[in-house]
């Protein structure tokens, strides 16, 4: 049950009020012990610090944290404090976009034709199953364009195998195809949640009332 209450969902806030994501109980908590954030109370909008926080007694049907001592309400948004940062939007796919991903440079041949004369190719074709996506469209030079239509128009048909990455011939130009506002995360980034939870949960038992309110410094991990 305390799994699961510190697993709960809150609402993360920009200093403009502004909503911005969502994180976990235990990390809001996190945020409003370290000074990085004040509770949001939903009824009447106001703010509490992590000291006004733990004295506000939880209503009897509201979800809270308990101690031996003490019980703690669960917050349901947080408003940081400096923070103002606005929510992270997709990028639209177009044919525009992908020629500004890619610098306008086709990347078969490094060509620059001109943000007019740019081409999209798919690296898987469409008639092979190929989507338009980030991850499956190239901008490319009206020439190789041209050049890979036609190796596929003539294997087409004849069973005949082509590479990995669908037309004969990929992308000249080896980095990963990918939305621009995607990012990469190393396999060592991706224990950082884990770790971080692990953390977090030592530094909410250490806050609550009748234990050492020492404030322990938290190794990096982004």
């Amino acid at each position: 049950m305390a799994a699961e209450v510190l697993n709960r969902a809150t609402l993360v806030l920009n200093r403009n009020w502004q909503a911005i994501h969502v994180t976990t109980v235990v990390r809001a908590l996190v945020m409003l012990w370290n000074e990085t954030a004040q509770v949001v109370e939903p009824d009447e909008y106001r703010t509490y610090s992590w000291e006004g926080w733990v004295e506000l007694e939880p209503p009897p049907d509201a979800p809270c944290i308990r101690s031996a001592r003490a019980r703690l309400r669960v917050p349901e948004v947080v408003c940081l404090i400096h923070d103002d940062q606005l929510p992270l939007t997709a990028v639209t796919f177009s044919r525009r976009n992908v020629a500004k991903r890619d610098h306008h440079t086709c990347q078969y041949c490094g060509a620059q034709p001109g943000w007019d004369r740019i081409t999209i190719d798919h690296v898987v074709p469409r008639s092979q199953g190929g989507v338009s996506s980030w991850t499956n469209c190239v901008a490319a030079c009206p020439v190789c364009n041209a050049r890979r239509i036609a190796k596929s128009e003539r294997t087409k048909g004849k069973g005949q195998k082509t590479e990995e990455n669908g037309r004969e011939g990929g992308p000249a130009i080896g980095r990963p195809l990918r939305s621009p506002a995607a990012s990469v995360q190393t396999s060592f980034s991706a224990l950082c949640p884990l770790l971080s939870t692990i953390f977090d949960f030592a530094i909410l038992l250490s806050a609550m009332p009748g234990r050492p309110t020492a404030r322990p410094s938290k190794p990096g991990c982004t």
